[in-house]
Parts: C-alpha cells; sequence; structure tokens
C-alpha cells in the first residue's frame, strides 16, 4: 500500500480528500494541517508521493523540502487557479503535476485520483514495457525527420499531425508565436476533416491563419506560463484560448458540438525564446494520456522551431543583402 501525504489548511478538503483518495484501498492518506506539520510528517515517515494545496508562500519551501528529503518522490500541486507564476516557478524547482482545484469537489478529486494512480504506478510489465519502447522509436524517427526536413516543409503541420497520431480522441490547435510583433497566428486547427467543417460553420471560415496580437503585459504573462516546459490546464475555454478575438457564442457552440472538456497547453520553448503554442482538447470527462510522450515530443519540436526561424532568417538576410549589392 502506497503512503500519501495530503497538506491542506482547510480541514473539509483534507476529509474529502483522505476519503476520495483511499476508498481503493492501494492508498494511505496521512494529512497535514500545517507547513509545521507537514514537514514534521515528511522528516519522520516514508511516503511514496506529496499532495499539498499550501499558501503561495509555502509553495517552493514544501518543494525543496521534498526534494532534500525524499529524492524523486512525486509532488503534485492541487490548488485552485490564480498562482501561475508561483506554478511555474514550482515546475522549474521540480514539481511532478499540477491539478486544478475548482469547480465540482468530487470531480477535482476524481482528476487528483487519476493523476496520483499514474505517478504512484507499479514495476512495468511487459505491455508497459512495449509501450515504452514505442515511445522510444518514435522520438528516434521524429528527431531524424526533423534532421531531414526542407527549409520550406510545413514544420507545423508535421507537429501537429504527429500530436494528433497519439491522442485520436482529442482535438489539436498549434499556434506560432513572434515575440518581435507579439503576433500569434494559428497554424493547425484541429486534425480532422468533421471537425474542422463544424467550425467552418460556426466561425463561417477556416481557423488556419487567424491572427491575434498581444499586448506587453499578457506577452510577459503567456510567456512565463508557457516556459514551464511541460502541459498545463492554462485554458479554461476555446474563447478564452482565442484571446478573445471570436465569437463567445460561436466558441460555445464549437465546444458543446465537439464535447469539449479540458484543454492542456505547453509552449514550444527553446534557448529563451517561444516559438509556438500547442493546444490539446479532450473530451468531456476524459484526461490526457501519454503525456510525458507529448512533452517529450514538444520539447524535441522546440529546438527543430528555432533552428527553423534560425534558417528563415537568415535566408531573409542574405536576400536583403542580395538585393542590395544587385541595386
Amino acid at each position: 500500500m502506497a503512503r500519501l501525504l495530503y497538506y491542506d489548511h482547510d480541514a473539509a478538503w483534507r476529509e474529502r480528500a483522505g476519503r476520495s483518495l483511499s476508498r481503493d484501498g492501494t492508498i494511505r492518506v496521512v494529512s497535514a494541517g500545517t507547513f509545521a506539520e507537514a514537514g514534521s510528517l515528511f522528516r519522520e515517515r516514508k511516503f511514496e508521493i506529496v499532495v499539498a494545496d499550501p499558501l503561495e508562500e509555502e509553495v517552493l519551501g514544501l518543494l525543496s523540502l521534498v526534494r532534500a528529503e525524499g529524492g524523486p518522490v512525486p509532488f503534485i500541486l492541487f490548488t485552485k487557479p490564480g498562482h501561475e507564476e508561483i506554478v511555474i516557478d514550482a515546475f522549474n524547482s521540480g514539481l511532478d503535476r499540477f491539478v486544478e482545484k475548482s469547480g465540482n469537489p468530487e470531480e477535482r478529486l476524481d482528476a487528483l485520483g487519476r493523476t496520483v494512480e499514474r505517478l504512484v504506478g507499479q514495476e512495468p510489465g511487459p505491455a508497459s514495457l512495449h509501450r515504452q519502447n514505442e515511445f522510444l522509436e518514435f522520438l528516434s524517427r521524429t528527431a531524424m525527420d526533423f534532421v531531414r526536413m526542407d527549409d520550406d516543409a510545413d514544420i507545423y503541420r508535421y507537429i501537429g499531425e504527429q500530436i494528433a497520431g497519439f491522442v485520436p480522441d482529442s482535438h489539436v490547435v498549434l499556434i506560432s508565436v513572434d515575440m518581435e510583433s507579439l503576433g500569434l497566428v494559428v497554424r493547425i486547427f484541429l486534425t480532422d476533416e468533421p471537425s474542422r467543417q463544424i467550425a467552418r460553420e460556426e466561425f463561417g471560415r477556416d481557423l488556419v491563419g487567424h491572427t491575434m496580437f498581444l499586448d506587453t503585459a499578457s506577452a510577459q504573462l503567456i510567456t512565463t506560463i508557457l516556459k514551464c516546459n511541460q502541459m498545463v490546464e492554462g485554458v479554461t475555454s476555446a474563447y478564452h484560448g482565442f484571446l478573445r478575438t471570436l465569437p463567445e457564442e460561436a466558441c460555445n457552440r464549437l465546444e458543446e458540438r465537439l464535447d469539449l472538456g479540458k484543454y492542456y497547453t505547453m509552449g514550444c520553448t527553446c534557448r529563451g525564446g517561444l516559438y509556438g503554442v500547442v493546444t490539446i482538447a479532450v473530451r468531456k470527462g476524459a484526461e490526457l494520456g501519454d503525456r510525458e510522450l507529448i512533452e517529450a515530443f514538444v520539447r524535441q519540436a522546440s529546438v527543430a522551431l528555432l533552428r527553423h526561424h534560425a534558417r528563415r532568417h537568415l535566408a531573409e538576410s542574405e536576400a536583403r543583402y542580395r538585393a542590395v549589392v544587385e541595386a
């Protein structure tokens, strides 16, 4: 039986979480109501996983304690939205997962329970090892594809199609980012024709090519959120995901017709630059599968996008130079 430390100032949530997470008999929940109590319990006992909703100023301290005392023990931050910057700092300091603590408590605890199950895990059996080998082969193949890719190839379409292959029951949106102009352009919007047709009916046009612009403050916040280098539930609706540049009613109808639930987003970042945004929308009641593979592939794609942008800028500079010389 795996032992789980659950830290929360709210006694009602401690009681709910204790019942929910231990109901199948595979998890033993030990609760703490203060930072000091959580730290003391973690030092005194062995835990296989930690779930916490600490005060904002306690997040990094508790995470540091867990890493110092427990090494790679999985750590899940289970807290309400509105603390994006501290969540990003936590991811950069070794946080494993962030689960939003908002909405229906039972639904949130179910989502937390599924995350706990994935992170605690069991010893890998033959099926799991076979899946890992498939992942390695996939990443090896896509790495070579990026190396061989021509400069004029549609790299965004390639990235979108590869992600869609691993999330066949979900919908993929891929947006390119130009931090100089603060412009975002939709490069891939949904990956199957029936869904794209529904979107055309709602918006009156194909959304590939749709352009949005950020103000400086929004750009700074979005860049901070997306540089965490992991999939996060950072988008709450299609309307917000498109920065309120599309009709809200049409966005809501699209979500209903496609039965969209959660949105998972990750930035394509490399060497401090942000070159794209990947968003995966899953159906209502579903969770994102193969998250580790998708995150590894997006990191791989980020390097390829950096190379793609560098080559494009070099070609543009050479063209301007030739034009000046020939003139």
